[in-house]
This record gives C-alpha cells, sequence and structure tokens, in this order.
C-alpha cells in the first residue's frame, strides 16, 4: 500500500470583488479535487487575499514556505500559475523559488509537475541552483548582521540609543537569553545561602520565596531544582 503524502494548497484572489465571489472557494474545491485519487492529502491551505498577482513579497506565502521546512511537506499545489502570480516574471521568481527548496510545485487545471519542467530546462535549472545559492548567503548574512548586532548593544550598553536594563550579576550587558533567577533577584543569594545554613531543605526553601512572590526564569513557581542552581551560582 502506498503512503498518502501530505500537500499544502496554495490560493490567491487581488480583489473585494472576487472574495465576494467565491474565487478562494472556488481555488480550494479544484485544488481538492486534484487531490483525490492521486495519494495527496491537503493538510493545509494557505490564502492570500487582496493581493496583487504582482506582488513577489505575500505573507501567506512565506508561512507556506516556512511551514514546508518545519513540517517536511515537499508538494504545493496550486489552481494554475496565474493564482502564483498573473506577471510571468513573478510568476517564474516565485516557482523558481519553491523548487530551489526541492519542494514540488503542481498545477491542478493542468496536472503539470512545474517544478520539474523547470528543472528539465538547462538555464532554468541553473536559475534554480542560484536562487539556493543566494537564498543560502542571504541567510549567512542576516545570521552575521544580528551577530554584529548584538555585539554592538553589549559593547555601548545601548538598543537603539536608550540603555539597556538587562544586565548580568557582573554589570555586562544582556542581549541573549532569559535572565537567570539570580540576574533578576540579586538579592536571592543570600537568602538562599541563609536559609540552607539553617538547615532548610531545598523544597522547603522553594515554597518560601514563592510565598515572597518570586518567579523562576520562565515565570513560572520556583522548585527545588532552581534553589540547586542558585547554590551552585553563587554569582
Amino acid at each position: 500500500m502506498r503512503r498518502i503524502k501530505a500537500v499544502f494548497g496554495y490560493s490567491r484572489v487581488s480583489g473585494a470583488d472576487q472574495l465576494k465571489g467565491g474565487g478562494l472557494n472556488r481555488q480550494r474545491l479544484v485544488i481538492a479535487r486534484y487531490c483525490q485519487g492521486r495519494e495527496l492529502e491537503v493538510k493545509k491551505m494557505f490564502e492570500e487575499q487582496g493581493i496583487s498577482g504582482t506582488l513577489s513579497e505575500r505573507p501567506a506565502f512565506a508561512s507556506m514556505l516556512a511551514d514546508c521546512e518545519l513540517e517536511n511537506v515537499k508538494i504545493i499545489v496550486v489552481e494554475d500559475l496565474s493564482r502564483l502570480a498573473r506577471e510571468l516574471m513573478v510568476q517564474m521568481n516565485l516557482a523558481t523559488l519553491i523548487a530551489s527548496k526541492g519542494i514540488e510545485l503542481f498545477s491542478a487545471n493542468t496536472g503539470e509537475n512545474i517544478s520539474e519542467a523547470l528543472q528539465s530546462d538547462p538555464m532554468r535549472r541553473a536559475m534554480i541552483q542560484m536562487q539556493g545559492v543566494f537564498a543560502e548567503l542571504e541567510r549567512a548574512v542576516i545570521v552575521k548582521r544580528l551577530e554584529n548586532g548584538i555585539k554592538q548593544i553589549e559593547d555601548s550598553g545601548l538598543r537603539n540609543g536608550v540603555p539597556v536594563r538587562r544586565r548580568t550579576l557582573d554589570g555586562k550587558v544582556k542581549v541573549r537569553g532569559r535572565l537567570r533567577i539570580t540576574e533578576r533577584y540579586p538579592e536571592l543569594i543570600p537568602i538562599v545561602s541563609d536559609l540552607r545554613g539553617e538547615g532548610e531543605s531545598l523544597n522547603g526553601i522553594a515554597k518560601v520565596l514563592n510565598r515572597k512572590g518570586y518567579k523562576n526564569d520562565a515565570g513560572g513557581q520556583i522548585n527545588h531544582v532552581n534553589i540547586a542552581r542558585i547554590l551552585i551560582y553563587k554569582r
């Protein structure tokens, strides 16, 4: 028995008149009918409303590509390429982007595997490969910019000209991750040390702090593990 493959459907309408006329419903039905009998199951529909066909940046499309990676979905179905975009150049750009991510794009009206057709053209295949290279480069550049931005904040102590309040116990700017309990409540170190010195158990200390309204790193109740870490940190 062959395994049913999960697919994402993508539909788009560009105006209020199409919304009222049921354009999205029609596209949804066409995509569903295409998948029936082909061992394909529409796991999720991504619908773009009021978006021009010439606009390459669209939120539902971006979410769909992100979810493809997160949920390991390798097939996208559209009613036809005009629903991806009306303008040919935008169609090709978006279809090339999809193919560069190893995702197959199908047209429900024609049954054509758009990604496969693109790959069969040597010039288009080269463009797909270049798209993947540029996408990887873009990710690397973004990561580098973020790292440089964080380092600049840590060095200057300013974020957009405003002093950063989050600090470690030794006074350094803290940009990454959550504040530890001892960084949020420096006064806990002597309190916990004194209670432990008086023979109080870890659970007992946690109960005392919870009654006083203290919270752990995630904003929940303090437990014995948190107390043990405070005793280890001692800083």
